[in-house]
């Protein structure tokens, strides 16, 4: 099944819905890249007993799906691809990431029904995981052809500058399509609306806020690489230069997108910085991300 027939399918097929054709659904929106998380999360909260079914597919080779219109075997598709390309320990990695992601998806659900606006820092962790960057984040080294050993990719130091990475592109993204979610859906599930409901703050004076934390982690991130690099392998540094590209490139990409081109989106007027807004060394006051200052010497 190649990306037109998957569209076609998103089409066909729409985005929201109940019934038998719910899962193919699901399958079609995750591959749709004009498809938002949020409408993702939607329907996911709309029968959250399908996520498990769907997210199963990820899990173990199935070919085919059993019990399932054609369309549902999109994820299918995506594992039995990567399963000639992928070592096993790269596919459970993918698989591993893909759970945190629906989980999370359903934890977004859960608070729009419910009209739960969460705290700063259950949305700092949170993010790490509802974004979906870090299910691409574990195909990196599949995409450049090695395999990064398991003992460095469990590596703390590891594992904290993926955190970080997800993070800063998770909350680039949340600075960028504000402006358009709030047009569109204006439910509080966005950083910089948690930062200004949190502190009590105008949207201006959030979204400074925003681009300031931002700024630290992103600093957090270079002072930990530095500390890393002299003594990594050949495939960590080639994984952490990936982390970099994913960073800046995504910055380019939501800079040029029509998916952002809102009329006062912030896409249009954003510029790059010479100096960061925020170059502290001390740990932003969030206790689930508090690790990545506190596990390291600065």
């Amino acid at each position: 099944m190649d990306r037109t027939q998957i569209l076609r399918a998103a089409a066909s097929l729409g985005v929201l819905g109940n019934g038998a054709n719910s899962a193919p659904r699901i399958m079609a929106a995750l591959c749709n890249p004009a498809v938002s998380s949020r409408q993702v999360a939607a329907l996911i909260g709309k029968e959250p007993a399908l996520y498990a079914r769907v997210l199963r597919v990820a899990e173990i080779p199935l070919h085919p799906v059993p019990g399932e219109h054609a369309y549902a075997v999109a994820l299918g598709d995506i594992r039995k691809r990567l399963e000639c390309v992928a070592t096993a320990v790269q596919l459970a990695r993918w698989a591993e990431a893909m759970r945190g992601y629906f989980y999370f998806q359903v934890w977004e659900a859960a608070n729009r029904s419910q009209g739960v606006a969460p705290s700063l820092n259950d949305y700092a962790f949170a993010r790490l995981h509802s974004g979906a960057v870090k299910v691409t984040m574990m195909l990196l080294d599949v995409t450049d052809g090695y395999e990064l050993p398991p003992a460095e990719m469990e590596k703390a130091s590891t594992r904290a500058m993926v955190e970080m990475a997800c993070a800063v592109i998770d909350w680039d993204n949340d600075i960028s399509s504000h402006d358009k979610e709030s047009a569109r859906c204006p439910d509080g599930q966005n950083l910089r609306d948690i930062i200004a409901r949190e502190y009590g703050l105008a949207p201006e004076q959030a979204l400074e806020r925003a681009v300031a934390m931002r700024d630290r982690v992103m600093c957090r991130f270079l002072n930990l690489r530095e500390q890393v690099l002299p003594t990594a392998s050949p495939q960590l540094r080639r994984f952490i230069a990936s982390l970099c590209h994913w960073i800046r490139g995504n910055l380019d990409w939501q800079a040029t997108t029509m998916r952002y081109q809102h009329a006062s989106a912030i896409t249009g007027r954003a510029r790059f910085a010479s100096h960061p807004s925020d170059d502290s060394r001390l740990p932003l006051p969030m206790e689930t991300i508090a690790w990545w200052w506190d596990e390291f010497p600065n």
